[in-house]
């Protein structure tokens, strides 16, 4: 008689993968959250990008920004749909609200790169890649802001990430 092995588990004292991952989510929570609630270093279009979806969420309509009464066609609307949501889930908006769904894109962001380096490269370097990332001023400054510039990277990098992994896979 014999016995299969146990199914693997993301364990975290097993699996290196899970302990870099909590890393990474623990470094972009150190670089994002302490800026959630300031308003001392208020970007120039940050209160735009969170007004407009305090009006998509007042409205209830998720389909067609607007600032002001105007619609507001400069930007796809998918930063400001996840934000006008939290508005709703939350109860009103807030500037913390707004900027909490840029440093959770942040956060898929420096994952997705860990990724997309794991499948290129070992684990040392796609960590540092990860770490390092959280630590450029650009990334940080954008990151901590109520600015759809992040979700935009975020998907740009999760898309990055599946089409090397989905490659790599085919090679084997």
């Amino acid at each position: 008689m014999t016995f299969a092995p146990p199914p693997a588990t993301l364990d975290a004292k097993r699996s290196p993968t899970a302990k870099d991952s909590l890393l990474i989510i623990a470094a972009a929570l150190f670089v994002g959250l302490p800026w959630l609630g300031q308003e001392l270093d208020w970007d120039s279009r940050e209160v735009r990008h969170a007004l407009i979806p305090a009006e998509m969420a007042e409205r209830h309509d998720y389909l067609i920004p607007t600032l002001l009464g105007e619609p507001y066609i400069y930007k796809p609307p998918v930063g400001h749909i996840l934000t006008a949501w939290l508005y709703n889930l939350c109860g009103g908006p807030s500037m913390f609200l707004g900027r909490l769904v840029s440093v959770l894109a942040g956060l898929l962001c420096a994952l997705a790169c860990y990724g997309f380096a794991r499948c290129l490269y070992d684990r040392r370097t796609a960590l540092l890649s990860a770490v390092m990332l959280l630590g450029i001023p650009g990334f940080a400054k954008i990151f901590r802001n109520s600015r759809p510039d992040m979700e935009f990277a975020a998907g740009i990098m999760l898309a990055c990430w599946l089409v090397v992994c989905g490659m790599a896979r085919r090679e084997g």
